[in-house]
């Protein structure tokens, strides 16, 4: 940019009028706190410029180059911005709501705090892009790929990211109240401590994501894909669930009382330790080999459901309805479900701990080396949530270990994770499994 420009610009940006930049050079210029509302500044180049809080609002910047430009603060409200070029811009607490943003490129830019509810994202481009708490209620990011992408504490309610690639995103702490994600693409995604209350995640890809402590109440999770998924102290109350997989899930605390709908899940090897499933309709559910200790099944309904070698150690039953404990494990249950579930405490009897820690290895191993699909996912829950360095689950883990390596010390899943292998060479001996 010239000197004869810079000066042209200068003048024209700080006077009345709309200045008409079109198709001009404008990098490196010093436009902070500027007027250029409406401006047609088209196809204009504005690499580097300092636009920090100008006030672009209505300006058309179709095709405009601003790779590297500084847009702190600047108002672009209702600016036309398509397949303009922002590539690593500086968009801090930028005010993009209505604008435009259709193949807009904002590869590598800062977007921290910067506002673009209601604005049209059609097939923009925020690859490598920084999103941490930004504004993105009710836009529309279907299909888009947003693999990795850093969304933490970011506002998406009622956002629509159905058929979106999340994948390995942070979504911590980030508000998706209402928002739309059937279908969406979330495996190994960090939403912990997420808002997702009455969120719509049908059949949802969510394998091993991590959602410790997050809010799902009344999320519709229908046939979502939750193997192996970390949901420990969830809000799950009133969650719709029906037909998930949830093989070697973590519900570890998790809350799914108040009618949570668990009808035909796939619970098997899941991990429900003091979970509340006070009221929850599991009729039907797949629960073997699943750890239902200290859980709370009062007035649950659990009519069909599968129980072999479930663990329900310390456990409330009372009032729960169609429970058949017959080929489970049980010990200590709650003195007021002794009576009602006699049939529960009185087969447990039936085989000793060591008998019971065989068969339960037993069956892990036939569900991980098993399974039609998802064999590492597998896998690697059942290593994780089961394998334990605590002494009293040393033996179970030693046999557990044995069982999925193999007296050849060949794992039946030939792509296991480093991190599964590493620690079933820890646990399994080097001589023959224990018998």
């Amino acid at each position: 940019m010239n000197v004869n420009d810079r000066l042209e610009v200068m003048f024209l940006a700080h006077n009345e009028g709309t200045p008409n930049f079109r198709g001009r050079d404008l990098s490196c210029g010093k436009f902070a706190g500027s007027a250029f509302s409406k401006a047609p500044l088209n196809n204009a180049k504005l690499l580097h410029a300092d636009l920090t809080e100008a006030n672009l609002e209505g300006a058309n910047l179709t095709e405009a180059k601003l790779e590297g430009a500084i847009l702190s603060e600047a108002n672009l409200k209702h600016a036309q911005l398509v397949r303009a070029v922002l590539k690593g811009a500086q968009l801090a607490g930028a005010k993009f709501e209505g604008a435009t943003l259709s193949e807009a490129n904002f590869e590598g830019a800062i977007l921290r705090e910067a506002n673009l509810a209601g604005a049209i994202l059609r097939e923009a481009n925020f690859e490598g892009a920084y999103l941490g708490e930004t504004k993105l209620k009710g836009v529309t990011l279907a299909e888009m790929n947003l693999k990795n992408q850093l969304l933490f504490m970011a506002q998406l309610e009622g956002a629509n990211l159905s058929r979106a690639n999340l994948r390995r995103a942070d979504l911590s702490g980030a508000k998706l109240n209402n928002a739309i994600l059937n279908g969406a693409e979330l495996q190994e995604a960090n939403l912990f401590e997420a808002q997702l209350r009455g969120a719509k995640l049908k059949e949802a890809k969510l394998q091993r994501a991590h959602f410790l402590g997050a809010d799902l109440q009344r999320a519709d999770l229908e046939r979502a894909h939750l193997r192996g998924a970390d949901l420990s102290l969830a809000k799950l109350q009133g969650a719709q669930l029906r037909g998930a997989d949830l093989i070697g899930a973590d519900l570890q605390r998790a809350n799914l009382s108040g009618d949570a709908q668990l009808q035909g899940a796939n619970l098997r090897a899941a991990k429900l330790q003091g979970a509340d499933l006070s009221g929850a309709d599991l009729s039907g559910a797949n629960l073997r080999g699943a750890d239902l200790s200290e859980a709370n099944l009062q007035r649950a309904i659990l009519s069909n459901s599968e129980l072999e070698l479930a663990r329900i150690f310390d456990a409330q039953l009372s009032g729960a309805k169609g429970v058949d404990c017959s080929k489970a494990y049980v010990k200590n249950l709650k003195s007021d479900t002794r009576q009602r579930a006699s049939n529960c405490e009185g087969s447990s009897k039936k085989v000793t701990e060591t008998e019971y820690r065989q068969q339960h290895a037993d069956l892990l191993r036939e569900i991980v080396c098993n399974a039609p699909d998802d064999r590492r996912e597998t896998a690697d829950a059942i290593v994780r949530n089961w394998i334990s360095d605590d002494q009293d689950r040393r033996d179970f883990s030693s046999r557990l270990a044995s069982g999925l390596l193999g007296s050849d010390r060949k794992p039946c899943v030939p792509d296991m994770s480093d991190e599964a292998l590493k620690r079933l060479g820890k646990f399994a001996p080097t001589t023959t499994p224990i018998k």
